[in-house]
């Protein structure tokens, strides 16, 4: 099942091994998780949104045909948070966990080059189309990458303009 509320769910840092293999359902259930807690963040404040491993719907809430998360090359990021960018655009989110452990570097030189390799893959492609795109970089045992922590702040942002009317849609990194 999905573990819902938290980026980590009941993936926690005692499996080590399944935090550094490269195959195996703990990478794809943390990965999907963590797709899913973004989607839910903003569906909470009355967004919609589609991700790459669940059935996609539209504003209007219609089931959409195909995978939205699909970009013209064939890429495909993880999720789309629809309406959630600059002027009402749209965020395309690419999710990623870097073991430090694993790639023999420091924290922040490994989630930086992480986030490097997914805005070589995607950010151009993202901008043509119109999407704001954010690598959402974690680390295996915790920690956000910089653009983890960007996108975090622009919910956070949206979220606060709705705190005066509804107070449940006050959050944090909590």
């Amino acid at each position: 099942g999905v573990c819902c509320g938290s980026l980590s769910g009941s993936c926690s840092r005692a499996a080590i091994h399944a935090s550094v293999c490269p195959i195996g359902g703990f990478k794809n259930r943390r990965h999907n998780s963590t797709a899913d807690v973004l989607c839910e963040m903003w569906e909470a404040i009355g967004g919609t949104a589609a991700a790459d491993h669940r059935k996609a719907r539209n504003s209007r809430g219609v089931d959409v045909v195909g995978n939205t998360c699909t970009l013209p090359s064939g890429n495909q990021v993880d999720l789309i948070l629809y309406g959630a960018g600059r002027h009402g655009g749209d965020i395309a989110i690419d999710v990623s966990f870097v073991c430090v452990e694993a790639s023999n570097s420091k924290f922040e030189t490994a989630i930086a080059k992480r986030e490097a390799d997914k805005n070589t893959k995607y950010l151009e492609e993202c901008k043509s189309l119109g999407l704001e795109f954010y690598p959402f970089v974690l680390g295996a045992h915790g920690g956000f990458g910089k653009s983890a922590r960007s996108l975090f702040k622009v919910l956070v942002g949206l979220a606060k303009k709705l705190e005066a009317r509804d107070w449940r849609h006050s959050w944090t990194a909590m």
